[in-house]
């Protein structure tokens, strides 16, 4: 490779179709903007392709001058040309050129990550081959700086123990070499980045492109001082290729989402997860669907209705008896519950309000619409039954890490509610945290934090947690429920650990036990526990961490989710099939005793739960 240009490699989309063979051209450009300057393209490559989308994928080599350049963080920007009646958009990934490089920070925060703001430590690692030590003057320092703040400056080595300044959610940590004189230099190595490039074909072409690693080095810079992976960043694509998410053409509908309230009561953005504020600002942001509250739609009620009206959890009595007169009989009327078993609805309600407003719906959308018919009863499924969208829980992008930690902790980790009475196996799990391998995490509760940057921060926090494990424990609750915890757990890279009675139901999603999960039998756990921290089967953990966390990002992110719906409601199309699901489901239900109690114990505490449940008979 020439010192005065940056090489990468794109592949152009494959057809997964089975279709006839055809052809894809336009051209493929790469931009690099630097980030204080974001208004300037400082380079630009483009070049023309044309690929057969029935073969292999077709690999592009590109070239970029980067001679007149100087040191500093750049955006990557690659973008696909292609033919003008398609959409074609794309996102921004950070990059460095850079002179030398001698540094690397790694932050080091409290015992599990659980503590989101207080005191941490950064440990500089030399990025340097032992045998070529860098010519380094004895009075040379390493200085540490948290956003405009000054510079902290030890010298070399040096451990930063530092306190963290403020209630952010995210800190820039600048780390920065210095020589005797003062003068900065150019010399930390960042995460080799990946670019993504974001298109929306027509559904004959293939649903992503595979990008491959892209990093840049300085004309100046001496390939002695680089780390392994930045001298060999040149090789083909790495195999853990992000994927490409698609954004459709402006919608030929509207949509109105009525969030039951919550805009004014208790944020999304400040709930315990973040998914679902995740889910709600993507379908406004990608897809022009619009979020209002009761009063707003109200409000609105002299514009020209919207062609769908999704309740986002169910109104409360009150809301709905006042928009009632003002909601349009051409509106399609479409429920969004979460939990089935409430919906926000309450059984008191049943002749008042329960039995009308779902006999006003048009379908459901449901997490667990797989389920539906075991927790309603017929006579309240009439106008719904055949216009039922599956749309899973999914994993939102702060779970979204690009690689599996490379060290992770050896031992199991147990998050969430422990409540015997819905988690048996997480109770059980709890219990045997004593004398098992078994970490246990308290769950924060489900009120939500005080502040969106709080939760953000707390969300920050726990997905660190679970990256940092080799393996984590969940189970589908004694309600036969996908939690977002299956999805969460591998887009980390643990492992997933999942009560194999669940098997029928996520192999509808894709997820394979043993090849993307490790299910365990809910009578007795601990065989499966055994295996998967058993270093001798090392290889084979490995291999599932990797296929469970290449499956999350590819389809199961609130991207996807999101796209799912659009897909649904302007075309009619459902992404997940629920043939057969509660049958299988009714056939595994207790069938077995969940370890520590028996069949007529995991019956019984069904029944009494259903009973409290808004619609069941």
């Amino acid at each position: 490779m020439s010192p005065r240009e940056i090489g990468l490699k794109k592949e152009t989309p494959t057809n997964a179709s089975g279709i006839s063979p055809s052809f894809l051209h336009g051209k493929i450009c790469v931009d690099l903007i630097h980030i204080a300057l974001l208004s300037t393209v400082q380079a630009t490559s483009c070049r023309p392709f044309l690929a057969n989308l029935d073969s292999s994928p077709t690999t592009l080599d590109m070239r970029l001058s980067i001679a007149a350049l100087p040191s500093g963080p750049y955006s990557a920007l690659a973008r696909l040309q292609l033919p003008l009646q398609f959409d074609v958009q794309y996102d921004a990934r950070r990059l460095y050129l850079h002179g030398y490089c001698l540094a690397r920070a790694e932050i080091r925060s409290p015992k599990h990550g659980q503590v989101v703001f207080g005191r941490i430590n950064v440990v500089p690692k030399l990025a340097v081959r032992p045998k070529n030590p860098p010519n380094l003057a004895p009075d040379t320092h390493l200085c540490l700086a948290i956003g405009t703040h000054p510079a902290i400056c030890h010298r070399m080595p040096a451990v930063f123990s530092i306190d963290l300044i403020d209630s952010n959610s995210s800190y820039d940590l600048h780390l920065y070499v210095q020589a005797s004189n003062g003068t900065r230099l150019p010399s930390v190595c960042p995460d080799l980045i990946q670019v993504h490039v974001m298109a929306s074909p027509p559904p004959s072409w293939p649903s992503r492109l595979l990008p491959s690693g892209l990093v840049a080095v300085h004309p100046n810079a001496q390939l002695h001082l680089l780390p392994p992976d930045v001298g060999t960043a040149f090789a083909p694509h790495h195999s853990r290729s992000s994927p490409v998410f698609g954004t459709p053409a402006p919608s030929i509908v509207t949509v109105a989402i009525l969030d039951g309230g919550t805009i004014d009561d208790v944020a999304w953005a400040r709930f315990v997860s973040t998914e679902f504020h995740e889910l709600l600002s993507l379908l406004g942001t990608n897809f022009g669907y619009r979020r209002l509250s009761v009063a707003a739609l109200i409000a609105s009620s002299s514009k020209p209705p919207p062609t769908f009206l999704v309740y986002f959890e169910a109104p409360t009595p009150a809301q709905w008896h006042a928009l009632r007169p003002v909601l349009d009989p051409s509106t399609t009327q479409l429920l969004f519950c979460d939990d089935l078993h409430g919906c926000h609805m309450h059984r008191r309600d049943a002749t008042t309000f329960i039995a009308p407003f779902l006999s006003s719906l048009h379908g459901f959308i449901g997490t667990y619409a797989y389920a539906l018919s075991s927790y309603f009863k017929p006579s309240l499924l009439d106008n719904i039954q055949h216009n039922v969208l599956w749309l899973p829980h999914a994993a939102s992008s702060v779970f979204l890490f690009d690689q599996l930690h490379p060290a992770p902790v050896p031992r199991v980790l147990l998050t969430g509610v422990t409540d015997p009475t819905i988690y048996p196996l997480r109770a059980w799990a709890q219990t045997m945290a004593s004398s098992l391998p078994i970490d246990v995490h308290v769950h924060p509760g489900y009120e939500g934090s005080d502040t969106a940057s709080e939760a953000a921060a707390q969300a920050s926090s726990f997905s660190t947690l679970v990256h940092s494990y080799l393996v984590a424990f969940t189970d589908t609750l004694r309600l036969d429920y996908i939690v977002a915890k299956v999805f969460e757990i591998p887009a980390t890279g643990a492992l997933l650990l999942l009560n194999r009675d669940a098997a029928t139901v996520v192999a509808k999603l894709g997820f394979v036990d043993g090849v993307h999960y490790m299910g365990y039998d809910p009578q007795n756990p601990k065989p499966a526990i055994n295996y998967v921290l058993n270093p001798l089967h090392r290889r084979h953990v490995d291999r599932m961490r990797l296929a469970g966390h290449r499956l999350v990002r590819e389809s199961h992110t609130t991207f996807h989710r999101a796209r799912e719906l659009y897909k649904w409601m302007e075309q009619r199309q459902s992404t997940w099939s629920m043939d057969g699901v509660d049958q299988d489901l009714a056939a595994a239900r207790c069938a077995v005793a969940y370890a520590g109690e028996s069949v007529d114990d995991c019956l019984t505490l069904r029944r009494v739960f259903l009973a409290q449940a808004c619609c069941t008979p």
